[in-house]
């Protein structure tokens, strides 16, 4: 798994990408997801922002223009059978 990013945006904005592993197991396979969590530092505060689909991505630009040039990593999912 990738470590955290400290980064900022153009701005001056810090945030972090954080490595995020999810394990969901439904007989008779398993699913393990590798996504990022996106935290903000906006207004002396922190906010964790899921970013593992499209959808989020583009509601988060939309509400935070800011983040329009960023470059997200594409989830990785890995079914496993039992």
């Amino acid at each position: 798994m990738r470590r955290a990013q400290n980064l900022e945006v153009a701005d001056g904005t810090p945030y972090v990408l954080i490595p995020t592993a999810a394990f969901v197991r439904m007989k008779p396979v398993a699913m393990r997801s590798e996504t990022e969590t996106l935290a903000v530092l906006l207004d002396g505060e922190w906010y964790l922002v899921r970013i593992d689909e499209e959808q989020q991505i583009a509601m988060l630009r939309t509400v935070y223009p800011l983040f329009a040039d960023v470059a997200f990593n594409d989830p990785v999912v890995e079914l496993i059978g039992f």
